[in-house]
């Protein structure tokens, strides 16, 4: 994919995040199944009690122009980097999964609407950095991009699809592993929403309509334009994974990281997302 059509895919998706944020943080509050998998892997924590996802809670709203941290992080937590961590679901599941603990937690995300919606009620322990993601690793920027010091875990949930390029993708894998301790931990997921016939076919449909609105050339295999609860017009970029693509991706950060676990969770079919979870060597 050349940068011109990567650049105006990400565009898209921004401009969707921005138009449709509190429509679409509204249906993002439970946790997903495979979070407690990752901690699992990561040998992190007790088990959850099973009413996780009901007893999280959504949030407060941050008022305009509020900051989302005053600096106060607790001493000697456990340092969590979430980049992409759109309304803040995953720091809610972690206090839940892990009761007690202090939590600093490093949140990156392009739309900050989302993160003020979720995070507010945490700005003691929470530190933002608004940052476009998807562009920084178009232009090669993205590990001096993050602002962060060095973490425990480093996750990145729900938003690889968004990224247009095999070789982008792999970059903000590096990034993610990167930013951690030598030891700590790294968790992604990569959406196979190809899986779901109903859904595969809904992207074929939404993508041709969306191509001839912002003349778009053929897109590559695997990436598709789709739409938001029958909004005209509003549309985000996201790439579905082969089981190819998976093993690819993790290949890609041999040399600074070794491979945990590799599994599949999420949907009705337990297959919709393909984590990874990688241990930052010494």
């Amino acid at each position: 994919m050349d940068a011109e059509t990567a650049r105006k895919l990400c565009d898209i998706t921004s401009t969707f995040y921005r138009e449709n944020a509190s429509s679409f943080s509204s249906t993002r509050r439970a946790s997903w199944a495979g979070w407690r998998r990752c901690l699992d892997e990561m040998e992190i924590g007790a088990e959850p009690s099973s009413d996780a996802s009901a007893a999280a809670s959504p949030g407060c709203a941050l008022p305009e122009g509020a900051a989302l941290s005053d600096g106060k992080i607790p001493r000697d937590p456990l340092r969590v980097l979430d980049v992409a961590c759109g309304n803040g679901r995953f720091l809610r599941y972690l206090q839940e999964a892990l009761p007690g603990a202090a939590i600093a937690y490093f949140a990156v995300d392009d739309c900050e609407q989302l993160a003020r919606d979720g995070l507010a009620g945490d700005a003691d322990n929470v530190a933002f950095q608004k940052l476009d993601i998807a562009n920084s690793l178009i232009d090669d920027s993205i590990e001096r991009a993050i602002e962060a010091p060095p973490v425990d875990m480093a996750v990145c949930f729900g938003f690889f699809h968004h990224i247009p390029g095999a070789d982008s993708r792999a970059a903000l894998l590096r990034a993610l592993v990167k930013s951690v301790r030598p030891g700590g931990h790294v968790a992604v997921s990569l959406w196979q929403f190809a899986k779901s016939p109903e859904l595969a076919a809904k992207a074929v449909e939404t993508t041709a309509k969306a191509r001839v609105e912002y003349g778009l050339p053929a897109l590559d295999e695997g990436d598709y334009l789709l739409g938001w609860q029958n909004r005209q017009h509003a549309y985000r970029y996201c790439h579905t994974f082969s089981d190819g693509e998976v093993a690819d991706l993790s290949r890609a950060v041999d040399g600074w990281a070794s491979l945990v676990a590799r599994f599949e969770a999420d949907g009705r079919t337990g297959t919709l997302n393909s984590y990874l979870v990688f241990r930052r060597r010494a």
